[in-house]
């Protein structure tokens, strides 16, 4: 039997299948679709759906997506951007030669942030340049893509923007690390390098180590759109209903790129950012103080927001969180209406978020990481953040949404240890998983930087002791009442645990 002798159902199922098993086994599909006309629209389905492209191939973008049809095909766009090279030259303002010079600049870089374009007057220019590239790209794709229309696309396609090359600062911090291996003799801490005994770097270790870091982190340079004010990006794109930044950019973007972009995509309605850490903590709370800044810019058709970044740049004694992260998820879950899902995993503060139910309606998942100490304080009933979560979950006519179903998990308390031997009290549970179950509701806290630090600061008296509370706290909690507790009772449980001052 002859190939065109089969019905074309079946023959239309051989392709698939063929087409399926190719892309498993990671196979060219090009040169199937060029067989016969009847095996295009099989085989551009597959080839089609998920695209890797640079601003350099665009023009083979357009000249493919010309033909209408595949534009049906396409759910996922990879636009890896592309920037601009500068050779990293001596600067006679810092002294040294060779690497040790290029050591110092990072060095000054990374004290001094931004103050560094007075000594380094290389910097704005090489800065400005890497800006023009990244809106030149951004808006190239996007004057594209604003020609669609969205009945060409379906339900419209993720658009992913990565940033994986690394800068100049990046590429010697890696070569550097390699290259002058930390030596330890004695009461000396050299950087000795590998391949040569002429040239040695002395710095202390922890010096060492901070300053590469933040190079490989690329010091507090931000990727920004170099519009000029009132100037966009592009028209409106319609057919993007995803944008994601994941972790293999490594690269920062500005808060204020992003809303621009955000805002030039209208049909929006999921948003993924994996941010990675900084190189000083004040720089990342800087960086969620422009997103808060840039809330209105939002559009108010997203339903699911996530913006993940682990592990967070604030040192341990550093607990409190960030304020405007917490105002940035209160006043997106105002604006946006139709919000279902909204994960922060970081630092935020749980209470001011749960506090207010009037603008949690429509959602149906809330996951939140909190990485401060709750009021100081073991899981108790006098405790807000508990007190709260227990009418709002268990008794519905205390406060909480009208038909809260009970609660469908006990409450999971690990074990408490101390944070640190200066603090007056003890920090809540060291690793606490809490789920909630409101009317469509979820929410989890996870106090993870705890967790981690009580593995170096146990206690085994007191967590003994927590324990015992906490199985007490779960076994009374339907009699317990959540309001606070009588003045005899609160100084019982002071006394219990309170943590002895230095």
């Amino acid at each position: 039997m002859f190939w065109y002798d089969l019905p074309w159902d079946i023959r239309v199922e051989i392709l698939q299948h063929l087409a399926q098993a190719s892309t498993y086994e990671k196979r060219s599909l090009s040169n199937y679709a060029s067989v016969a006309r009847e095996w295009q629209p099989v085989f551009e389905k597959v080839s089609f759906k998920r695209l890797v492209i640079t601003p350099s191939e665009l023009g083979m973008f357009q000249a493919v997506f010309d033909v209408i049809r595949r534009r049906q095909c396409l759910q996922h766009i990879a636009y890896r951007l592309e920037f601009p090279r500068h050779r990293l030259a001596d600067d006679d303002h810092v002294g040294g030669f060779g690497d040790e010079n290029l050591f110092l600049q990072m060095r000054l870089i990374s004290r001094t942030g931004e103050g560094a374009n007075d000594t380094l007057s290389r910097l704005p220019q090489q800065q400005k340049e890497i800006d023009e590239a990244f809106t030149t790209s951004l808006r190239a794709l996007f004057l594209e893509l604003s020609s669609w229309k969205t009945d060409e696309c379906l339900k419209g396609f993720e658009l992913e923007i990565v940033a994986d090359t690394e800068s100049d600062w990046q590429k010697n911090a890696t070569r550097i690390r390699r290259t002058y291996p930390m030596r330890f003799t004695g009461e000396t801490r050299d950087s000795v390098p590998a391949t040569s005994d002429t040239t040695v770097i002395r710095y202390s270790p922890n010096t060492w180590h901070n300053t590469l870091r933040a190079a490989e982190l690329d010091f507090v340079f931000f990727l920004r759109l170099a519009l000029e004010p009132g100037n966009m990006l592009s028209p409106m794109v319609h057919v993007v209903s995803s944008l994601s930044i994941l972790r293999k950019s490594i690269r920062q973007f500005s808060p204020r790129a992003i809303a621009h972009i955000i805002s030039r995509l209208p049909n929006l309605r999921k948003l993924i950012w994996e941010i990675r850490p900084y190189c000083h903590w004040r720089a990342e709370y800087a960086f969620y103080q422009a997103l808060e800044e840039t809330g209105q810019l939002w559009p108010a058709s997203i339903e699911m927001v996530r913006i993940r970044q682990t592990p967070t740049s604030r040192p341990p004694n550093v607990l409190e969180p960030s304020h405007s992260l917490t105002a940035f998820s209160l006043n997106l879950s105002m604006k946006c209406q139709h919000l279902t899902t909204l994960s922060i995993e970081h630092g935020i503060n749980a209470f001011n978020l749960l506090t207010r139910p009037d603008i949690l309606q429509n959602i149906q998942y809330l996951s939140f990481k909190s990485e401060e100490r709750v009021l100081g304080e073991v899981p108790r009933a006098s405790n807000h953040l508990f007190g709260f979560a227990i009418p709002l979950i268990r008794r519905p006519e205390r406060g909480g949404w009208p038909g809260c179903p009970p609660m469908a998990e006990e409450w999971v308390f690990a074990r408490l240890e101390r944070l640190d031997p200066g603090l007056r009290r003890f920090s809540v549970p060291a690793r606490v998983a809490v789920r909630c179950w409101f009317p469509g509701v979820r929410a989890r806290n996870d106090l993870s930087r705890a967790g981690r630090l009580a593995q170096r600061n146990r206690d085994m008296a007191v967590l003994s002791r927590a324990r015992a509370r906490a199985r007490e706290f779960v076994a009374l909690r339907n009699e317990i009442n959540p309001g606070p507790l009588s003045q005899t009772e609160e100084e019982e449980e002071e006394d219990d645990f309170l943590v002895p001052r230095r």
